[in-house]
Parts: structure tokens; sequence; C-alpha cells
């Protein structure tokens, strides 16, 4: 994906995503390249991780970009759950990175965005909604994970689905 030119917050990348879905749309804008990602590398080469950790910091960075957007992504201005999406899209970069059978780098993994989560010196993560960003890998970690994911996207994309409908004759050819 190419980088975008100038600093993106997490919600104007959301706003342009070319996506017609609303958990496409939030995916597509958590993946979104931007000159803005070099200023969290710092924070994420605080806690290295076994192995892998160059493709773990592309994530941890585009997470902190996330964060910063956190209290407008959680005050209710939207009628699905942005942290499952968010920790769907983490335990998914992970299985791309380590594969399903490793388990313990998928846990250090997800312990590095907790770490970073509670390390964060410039976000008030004292306010309720930054609990809502926290990294959980009990909402994620299930053997059918994917089915969970693709079951949620539903949900969060039905109402777009769901205004679709009228425009389809209810006639069966």
């Amino acid at each position: 994906m190419p980088t975008q030119p100038n600093p993106a917050d997490f919600l104007g990348l959301l706003r342009n995503s070319k996506k017609e879905l609303n958990s496409e749309k939030f995916y597509d804008a958590l993946d979104s390249e931007s000159s803005d990602l070099s200023k969290y590398e710092e924070i994420c080469n605080v806690m290295p991780v076994r192995t892998e950790s160059d493709n773990v910091n592309i994530i941890c960075t585009k997470y902190l970009r996330y964060l910063k957007n956190c209290e407008a992504l959680n005050n209710g201005s939207f009628t699905y759950d942005v942290s499952r999406l968010l920790n769907y899209w983490l335990y998914d970069k992970l299985i791309n990175i380590y594969g399903t059978n490793d388990e313990l780098d998928i846990r250090l993994g997800f312990g590095r965005f907790q770490y970073v989560w509670e390390y964060q010196k410039f976000f008030p993560k004292k306010k309720p909604y930054y609990e809502k960003c926290k990294p959980d890998l009990d909402m994620v970690n299930h053997k059918d994970w994917k089915n969970r994911k693709e079951l949620y996207d539903y949900c969060v994309n039905y109402e777009y689905m769901a205004s679709t409908c009228p425009y389809f004759d209810d006639a069966c050819y």
C-alpha cells in the first residue's frame, strides 16, 4: 500500500477509505501507511519480541496511531464495538506473521501491544474509553476465531447490506 504524503489520523483514514462496508473501512484504515507512523517507532522498539520484530513493529505503529483517536472511536458514535474489530485485526496480523500453530509468539506479540498500551506516556489511559483500546487476547483467541470474526464483520456490515435489499426484486427466477 503506498504511503500517504501527509500525516493522517485514524479518523481521517477511516473517512477516506474507498471500501464500502464498515468493517472493511476500519481494517483498511488500520492497514494504511502514512508518513506519520515513524513518530511511533521509538515506542514500539522499547520491547522487542522473540522473532519478526520488524513486522510486529509495523503493526505496533499502526496500533499507536489508532490509540491517538481512541476517545473519538469509543464515544458511542459508532453502532458497533470498534475494540472487537481492533482485536480481530491485531490477532489476524499476528497469525499472518507467526502462523496459527505458534501460540507462544502470538501471545508475546499481544503482550507487547498490551505493554505499549500501558507504557504510553502521551495518551490519557486513565480515561474509561482507553480501556476499550487495550488489546484483549481472550476476546479473540479461540479455535474458531476466523468464523467469529466473519460473523462479527457481518453484524457490523448488516445495516449497510440491509439498506441495499429494497433494490432487489422479491421474485425468484
